[in-house]
């Protein structure tokens, strides 16, 4: 019988495998986000892959699970959003 009890999310992200690209997928736009007034991204992104650091924006896109969410969100239009190129990005594993 398969379990399909879930555990915590850190516990589910941990199964995804990730294939780190050297050209991010994601570009911030500094003069934008330095503008936002709700800084929205920071708190959307189910990976936690932005921060506030020194009152800008900071962009990790290691983790960055391709939701989509911070561009859904973003008002200023503070960021480039592409997917990444073949064969790179995240591979979700089912757990």
């Amino acid at each position: 019988m398969v379990n399909f009890s879930r555990g915590p999310i850190a516990q589910r992200l941990s199964l995804n495998i990730y294939h780190v690209d050297e050209k991010p997928h994601i570009v911030l736009k500094p003069e934008q986000c330095k503008d936002c007034e709700f800084q929205s991204c920071i708190y959307i992104c189910p990976a936690g892959c932005f921060e506030l650091v020194d009152s800008a924006i900071v962009f990790s896109y290691e983790g960055c699970l391709e939701c989509g969410s911070c561009l859904l969100v973003c008002g200023n239009q503070g960021l480039e959003w592409n997917y990444p190129r073949g064969g790179k990005g995240i591979s979700y594993q089912q757990g």
